[in-house]
């Protein structure tokens, strides 16, 4: 199951339904290093998606590696060092993260039980383009499947 987990997240990190997260800053806060202030009332957006694709804390972010969040890889990591925001952050994260996370897992394994999938050749040798005009990230002419029974 441990594993299961892993594949979900990196699935999540490469394909974060929401790839922009916004905030509003609470107090005025100087950035580290400059005497740039952001001021309380700011909206601030988050690029999920562009800091989950990072080299700086991803090594060969396009590629899908679920070990890289197997338990001996997550030791020491943080949103410092590994940004990984599919449901959000601190107090204003989703609520529905656990809830989601079980779904997740309980239907892929119903439907894996019962079901092989094949994507179409279109994107077994592409990467994924995403469509502009969607908020959510969402594949420019949808994923189709090819569903063959066990």
């Amino acid at each position: 199951m441990k594993y299961l987990e892993s594949c979900i997240d990196e699935t999540l990190r490469k394909y974060p339904v929401v790839p922009l997260l916004t905030r509003e800053c609470v107090k005025d806060y100087k950035l580290p290093g400059t005497d740039k202030i952001i001021e309380k009332g700011t909206e601030i957006l988050i690029p999920a998606f562009a800091l989950q694709r990072d080299e700086k804390y991803y090594e060969e972010p396009d590629k899908f590696i679920p070990e890289r969040f197997n338990e001996q890889n997550s030791i020491g990591k943080n949103l410092t060092n590994r940004p990984y925001l599919p449901f959000g952050e601190g107090p204003r994260n989703c609520i529905g993260l656990r809830l989601g996370k079980m779904q997740t897992k309980v239907g892929l394994v119903l439907m894996l039980q019962k079901f092989r999938f094949e994507l179409e050749e279109r994107l077994k040798k592409n990467e994924m383009v995403f469509d502009p005009k969607v908020f959510f990230l969402s594949p420019l002419g949808g994923i189709k499947l090819h569903i063959i029974k066990r």
